[in-house]
């Protein structure tokens, strides 16, 4: 991820209304909150290890993906995911089964680049 787009999403996010000071502690910064979650799903680390990281508590780790996330689905997935017409739809099913065969396909998300037969699932070794 570059920086334009954790910028962008740290911007959006934060205009949702940052956390404030308390008496007891100092508010987590949204830049780090987002870094924190981001870096949870796109490594997949243990929390542990992530809350060495940051410098913070496993528990307030997990506390942020949860909120982060949450976040993202109520702000940010309206706004840049949207759900086809039934009519476009319609077209894209028909287009699909045309060409490829397979029934009931809206559109494909992710083509790999490489054959399936040569993956190798590396976690169960």
């Amino acid at each position: 991820m570059g920086r334009e787009m954790f910028d962008m999403i740290c911007d959006v996010l934060g205009s949702m209304g940052a956390k404030e000071d308390t008496m007891l502690r100092a508010a987590i910064p949204i830049r780090q909150r987002v870094a924190v979650c981001i870096w949870r799903l796109a490594t997949g680390e243990p929390l542990h290890l992530i809350s060495k990281h940051f410098g913070l508590g496993i528990s307030t780790c997990h506390k942020l993906v949860l909120e982060v996330c949450a976040a993202i689905k109520s702000v940010l997935m309206p706004r840049f995911l949207q759900w086809l017409d039934e009519a476009a739809a319609a077209w894209f099913k028909a287009s699909y089964e045309a060409t490829l065969g397979v029934p009931g396909v809206i559109s494909a998300i992710i083509v790999p680049k490489i054959s399936v037969a040569a993956y190798f699932n590396r976690r169960q070794c």
